[in-house]
Parts: structure tokens; C-alpha cells; sequence
């Protein structure tokens, strides 16, 4: 099969007791178009046995590079892509609807403003039980709407639900601030417990560019992808990296924002050919603060929330609720003295 419209990415490393579900996910789609892409980093659980079933099927491209870490199978896999279209999915998660390359295929198909989409995750353990896990998002922004929410609660795409343009994906990795999160990543390296992790989190990087850079994305309420919830999975067993990651992601979202709100840039929005489409003017800059300032005030924060709006918006309420409250006991105050007054009579 030559240049499918989709490539779908993913590594493993002993991966076997989740290596089939993940893939039946992905060969099930109802969806005759795409390539799936296998970095095996050299298991020793009878992976390599797992995948030799797959070598009939022309879909599936597997290799072997023993030793890769993460971050550089995912890297390597999108070099060897042909698709026009990009997915990631981590080995041991997997997608929930048959139907999602073919809605994400539509929607960028049809619309030159938006570079990706996205859906809902929700998580799945080892008995099959499914649950929405705390970052899970039953409704989300989309088009320029989505800068507000982004700015506001810094919120990341998860890699087993987006879609995206290649071509767009490539621009978003190679920015040179990739370095900037290695170097602060080695201020922390004594505090990272694990032998096989990368110096940043490509998806990261990956949410802040997209959004930086002006690209639009599309949310779709269906629920597209399961995470897999298991004591080998990435997100626990490097949680103290991705700790350090999110502080950084956070950092820099801050430091947009704030070069953004003072003027001393301008944000320009982009289309999936990266031409600008439009652009924050001083009229509409000030509806994007109000916005801003309304997701910190009543949106949950998925990293960290100390800076001054969260600050700022917490004493405010606390202040509007305080006076309110007294206003509110002194109506029922009155209100048991007349009746008081009442039965006196």
C-alpha cells in the first residue's frame, strides 16, 4: 500500500499482555486508508512473536531498535510515515470507536482552517472497567475559542485521541524550544527515577506550539480513545518527569500569555497550510482576556494553577462571597424577626 491517507505511530517494550487489543483497535476501523507504524525498542517478552502475525498484513509496518527510548520510537515512526494524516497511539491504550479515523479524516478533509481533532479519553483498567479518569473533557473549545481555554487552564492534547496534519506535526517538534526543555530538565535529572525516560514530553511541546503558533484544532464529544490504567503504564512510572515537564509546559504558557496581554506580541492564527488566516487585534485582545480570566475562575486547572489570575480570581470570589453571605444572613435574620413579631401578635 503506497502514501494511505493516515499513519498511525506507536513503540513498545514488552508490551505483550496489551500488544494485540491496541492493535485490533487500529485494524478494526472501519476505515480502508491508513499504515500503522511499530517501534519495538528490542522486548524480551515474546513481542517479537506477537507481531509476526501482523507480517501478511500490508498495513502494519513493524522494526526493531533495541534500546530506543519513548520519545525517539515515536520520532523515528513519524519519519517513516507516509500518510497525510498522523495519530498516536501509546501501545497499551486503544481506540473506542471503529468510526474515529473516518470522522478525522472528514473533518480535515472538508476544513483547511483546522490541523487537528480531538475527542474524549476516558480510562479502562486491567478487569475492563471503564471510568472517566481527572483530565477527562466532555465538552472543549474549538477554533479560536480554544486559545482562552488553552491559556487559561492549560490544557494538552492527549496522543490516543488527536489526528493531525503531518506536515503540521513536523513544524510543531522541531522548534527550537524542544532544547530550551532539555536544558531545564537537567536541573531536575536527580529527581527522575527512571532509566529509559527522554529529556521532555513531546506531546507537551507538541500542545504548546500548536497553540502558540496560531493552529486551530476541532473537538469532537465522542468518546475516541481508552487509556489503559496499569502499574507499567508511562504516565506512572514516570510520574516524577512528567511532574517536571508539566512545571515547564506551564511556565511557558504563562509567559506567552503574559507577553500576549501586554501587547508585546501579537498572536496570529493559521490554517493547515500555515498561511495566517486572522489575527488578535487590540479590540478583540481585550474579549480574549475577559475569556481568559472566566475559564481561570470556573474551569478545572489540569497542571499547576499558582500565577496571579488564579490568585487574583480565588480572593475576588472570596471577597463577592463574603458579601453576599452578609447579605443573605441579614434577610434571614429578618425574616425569623417578623415572624417573631407575628406570633407575638
Amino acid at each position: 500500500m503506497s502514501n494511505p491517507k493516515i499513519s498511525v505511530i506507536t513503540t513498545c517494550y514488552n508490551s505483550g499482555p496489551y500488544l494485540e487489543k491496541t492493535i485490533s483497535s487500529i485494524l478494526n476501523q472501519n476505515h480502508d486508508d491508513y499504515e500503522l507504524i511499530i517501534i519495538d525498542a528490542g522486548s524480551t517478552d515474546g513481542t517479537d512473536n506477537i507481531l509476526l502475525k501482523y507480517n501478511d498484513d500490508s498495513r502494519v509496518k513493524t522494526y526493531t531498535v533495541s534500546g530506543i527510548s519513548f520519545y525517539d520510537g515515536l520520532r523515528l515512526a513519524s519519519e517513516k510515515t507516509t500518510g497525510e494524516y498522523l495519530m498516536c497511539m501509546p501501545i497499551t491504550d486503544a481506540y473506542n470507536s471503529t468510526q474515529w479515523f473516518n470522522i478525522c479524516e472528514d473533518i480535515l478533509n472538508n476544513n483547511v482552517d483546522i490541523s487537528l481533532v480531538h475527542g474524549i479519553s476516558i480510562h479502562n483498567d486491567n478487569n475492563d472497567n471503564k471510568y472517566f479518569g481527572s483530565a477527562t473533557r466532555e465538552q472543549c473549545p474549538s477554533g479560536k475559542d480554544f486559545l482562552p481555554f488553552w491559556s487559561a487552564t492549560f490544557f494538552s492534547y492527549a496522543e490516543h485521541t488527536f489526528c493531525i496534519r503531518k506536515s503540521v506535526y513536523q513544524e510543531c517538534i522541531k522548534t527550537s524550544n524542544l532544547l530550551e526543555v532539555k536544558e531545564y530538565n537537567k536541573k531536575f535529572k536527580n529527581d527522575i527515577n527512571a532509566d529509559r525516560m527522554d529529556s521532555f514530553n513531546l506531546f507537551l511541546v507538541l500542545s504548546y506550539n500548536f497553540n502558540r503558533l496560531g493552529y486551530l484544532s476541532k473537538f469532537v464529544p465522542l468518546i475516541s480513545g481508552l487509556v489503559r490504567i496499569h502499574n507499567e503504564s508511562n504516565s506512572i512510572k514516570y510520574s516524577n518527569s512528567n511532574a517536571i515537564n508539566a512545571d515547564y509546559y506551564v511556565k511557558m504558557i504563562k509567559n506567552y500569555r503574559e507577553q500576549l496581554f501586554s501587547r508585546k506580541i501579537i498572536h496570529h492564527f493559521r490554517n493547515g497550510n500555515g498561511d495566517i488566516i486572522d489575527y488578535i487585534e487590540s479590540a478583540k485582545l481585550k474579549n480574549y482576556i475577559k475569556e481568559t480570566i472566566n475559564y481561570r475562575m470556573y474551569e478545572k486547572i489540569y497542571f499547576s494553577g499558582n500565577d496571579h489570575l488564579n490568585t487574583f480570581s480565588k480572593k475576588f470570589i472570596f471577597i463577592i462571597k463574603r458579601f453576599l453571605s452578609r447579605i443573605f444572613r441579614n434577610i434571614i435574620y429578618l425574616y425569623y424577626k417578623c415572624y417573631q413579631v407575628l406570633n407575638i401578635k
